[in-house]
């Protein structure tokens, strides 16, 4: 959803240069058409990894699960 959300390909191109992709992979995954296929590229694995995630304020679903289910 965070990609769908940038728009436009310069958008996409420029959030993920601010993520820390390098120019060249930041270009291949600015141009995708999908986002249910760019999900599962590289290019957005890298800048939209787990680390962006908690950083976010996200918690684990598995973290989560071991909480509520530790009783």
């Amino acid at each position: 959803m965070v990609w769908k959300r940038w728009k436009r390909g310069t958008t996409r191109y420029q959030e993920l240069r601010k993520l820390g992709v390098p120019k060249e992979r930041a270009a291949l995954g600015a141009v995708g058409k999908s986002p249910w296929r760019m999900s599962r590229t590289p290019v957005v694995h890298e800048a939209l990894s787990n680390a962006f995630w908690r950083s976010t304020g996200l918690e684990s679903i598995e973290k989560r699960y071991f909480i509520l289910h530790s009783c």
